[in-house]
């Protein structure tokens, strides 16, 4: 990875001009960049083919332009080319360099030769340039020159690319999470089969995903591992074992972060990565819930020619994909805050406008103990076209299972599940307090109000 291919600007005199046209200028990453050892680059020789006549006091001045050059060593102070029929010999001396060693002025202090022989077609070979490598811009570095008369008068100017830059990591989702899950079930499983899933069955689904590492370029980034984030609903997980990492050197299972919204483990290795979602591992009661899903990677990298990397040589880039999602086979509708107690009545009113019967189940929050509860099956139905009353249902599921309707009271979060399809559910939701009249609370019902 540390080894320097050679390579010039050649020759392509058109029509009297000169073209520097590098034959394959240095390629590295941009992950290479941050982590090169001493921030240090060097870049390839520069050869420029002359495509006019050049006499003594001419001169030719050359701009590197997109990175800082570490010193200004790479300058030569004089350039020879012996003479060689048909072409003539040169000497150039340099006259002068910018003070950030970018720019550099050389003089022709001598042409030698036959008459008959010409300056055109005669290459000068620049040395290599030491850049100082986190000052390189993501478009590269370029080279531009210009000859001129010894009165000023423009002979020929040209450039092209000394250094490309490109990057180096890519990431993509490739195969998204996508079952339904069951209402009829009561949500402890899927539907099966999941869409387009092949293979999953009604208890699992799986995501698969990759980091690609490009190294076709002169010089690249050394990956030393990758650090993923799988995000998620994961509230009705119980254990680590439901979270299967396939084809990952490094891990086989994931961590889940106390709030159930993320599960993260580490590859050493590039490989395409599955992870499983396989609720038969579950323990304890299931409760699946719809989301989406999104997951990032970030790669960590250093410089290869690093025989020992500490801490201070490594860094990292983070990408992110969306993961698919995990949607009901019927209506959810979220009512975030509604309360219970003595002089408090509540008004909880579904309305099914499609054709079919579908059961009703509770689910919630108690926002004081910080604990979920539910599903609780409603003795009631959401019969087709038809308006059915919730809240007496609600609250007696509630006390029958030990939670807090009367006396100081209770708020909770509620979640009403019904199995008939989302668009034909509509919620209203409101609470009374005493003779303060009705109070409404939004929920999402379904997109609707």
């Amino acid at each position: 990875m540390t080894n320097m291919f050679k390579k010039s600007l050649v020759a392509l005199a058109v029509a009297g001009f000169a073209s520097t046209a590098f034959a394959a200028p240095l390629t590295v990453t941009q992950e290479f960049l941050t982590v090169a050892e001493n921030d240090e680059l060097v870049s390839n020789p520069v050869v420029i083919e002359l495509g006019k006549e050049y006499t003594e006091q001419d001169t030719i001045v050359l701009t590197m332009t997109g990175g800082s050059i570490d010193g200004v060593a790479g300058w030569q102070p004089v350039i020879t080319v012996a003479p060689a029929a048909p072409l003539k010999g040169i000497t150039l001396g340099l006259l002068n360099t910018s003070a950030d060693g970018t720019t550099a002025t050389y003089r022709v202090t001598n042409v030698t030769g036959d008459a008959a022989d010409q300056t055109t077609g005669i290459e000068l070979t620049f040395t290599s340039f030491t850049f100082v490598a986190s000052t390189i811009a993501s478009s590269g570095v370029s080279v531009d020159w210009c000859g001129y008369t010894n009165l000023g008068s423009e002979l020929e100017c040209n450039d092209d690319d000394l250094i490309t830059v490109a990057q180096q990591y890519s990431f993509a989702v490739s195969t998204d999470y996508n079952a339904v899950i069951d209402v009829e079930e009561n949500r402890t499983q899927f539907v099966l089969p999941s869409p387009t899933n092949a293979g999953n069955n009604t208890l699992n689904d799986t995501a698969t995903f990759a980091v690609t590492d490009n190294t076709a370029f002169d010089m690249f980034a050394s990956t030393t591992g990758i650090d993923y984030t799988l995000t998620g609903d994961f509230s009705w997980v119980n254990t680590a074992a439901v979270v299967e990492v396939a084809n990952c050197a490094g891990a086989t299972t994931g961590s889940l972060n106390v709030a159930k919204t993320e599960v993260t483990f580490s590859c050493t290795d590039t490989n395409a990565v599955s992870v499983t979602l396989d609720v038969a591992n579950n323990t304890g009661t299931t409760l699946l819930q719809p989301t989406t899903f999104s997951v990032s990677a970030e790669v960590s990298y250093t410089d290869g020619a690093i025989v020992t990397p500490v801490a201070a040589d490594i860094k990292s880039s983070t990408y992110t994909d969306a993961a698919g999602e995990w949607t009901l086979n019927g209506s959810l509708v979220n009512i975030p805050y509604m309360p219970y107690g003595t002089n408090i009545t509540q008004v909880i009113n579904l309305t099914n406008t499609g054709g079919q019967t579908g059961g009703i189940t509770v689910e919630g929050y108690d926002r004081t103990t910080n604990t979920r509860f539910g599903p609780y099956d409603l003795p009631v139905v959401a019969a087709p076209y038809r308006q059915v009353a919730l809240a007496e249902a609600i609250k007696n599921a509630l006390e029958d299972n030990g939670h807090v309707v009367d006396g100081a009271g209770e708020r909770y979060y509620l979640t009403i599940v019904t199995n008939v399809a989302a668009d034909d559910v509509e919620v209203y939701s409101a609470y009374n307090t005493g003779n303060n009249g009705a109070r409404l609370v939004v929920n999402d019902s379904n997109g609707r109000k």
